[in-house]
């Protein structure tokens, strides 16, 4: 089914390529002692390069590489989804892999994003599958109306489905930041995600001073 989300040129869209043996292979880099190493050495922003440039490694373009670090960095074992009117809870599994390697990977993953980060435990570490997914959907594309389409889609389902969901404006401006990196990602190769990540630190910093 995710054959009609990669551009024509798209090893994937070709058949030829297993998207989830790579996204079990970066799972279980983000898992590793390697890559825990890594928070004492590298800012949670540079991390996210990383993440970004392991995926790459892994993968024959940048359309699967974006797909595999989306997949990889989603910090939940299931999606909550309550019924409108009757108020029925169902859980729905995701495809993370085994119990003891998904929850090293999410100690592992930086959370520490953004100056407002929350200091606690998970920090903004949901806010990287959320970038990717952006980055992805440009990346393919070419179209910011359809990033944005999808993103107020997706908060508006939460709100509505999710159990305790809420329309958060965050998401909102991350998935606005990582269409910018998948725009970018389009003409300039070495672009990095965390140089879109300081956009936000500088957006607030203009609000501020003014």
């Amino acid at each position: 089914m995710f054959v009609v989300l990669f551009s024509d040129n798209s090893s994937f869209a070709q058949n030829n390529y297993d998207i989830f043996d790579s996204v079990k292979k970066l799972s279980n880099y983000l898992a590793s002692d390697e890559f825990s190493t890594t928070k004492s050495e590298l800012s949670d922003p540079q991390r996210m390069d990383l993440i970004f440039s392991k995926a790459v490694s892994l993968t024959p373009d940048f359309s699967e590489a974006l797909l595999v670090a989306t997949f990889s960095t989603i910090p939940f074992k299931s999606f909550p989804f309550v019924t409108p009117v009757f108020k029925m809870r169902f859980d729905i599994p995701l495809p993370v892999g085994p119990l003891e390697t998904f929850t090293k990977k999410i100690d592992n993953l930086p959370n520490r994003l953004f100056f407002d980060s929350p200091r606690n435990r998970h920090g903004d570490v949901d806010k990287l599958a959320h970038f990717f997914a952006n980055a992805f959907l440009v990346y393919n594309f070419n179209c910011y109306g359809i990033s944005d389409a999808l993103g107020r889609f997706v908060e508006l389902f939460e709100r509505n489905f999710k159990v305790n969901g809420f329309v958060d404006t965050k998401d909102l401006t991350i998935n606005h930041l990582g269409a910018l990196f998948g725009k970018a990602l389009r003409k300039n190769p070495d672009v990095k995600p965390s140089a879109f990540l300081k956009v936000y630190n500088l957006l607030f910093l203009n609000l501020f001073l003014q």
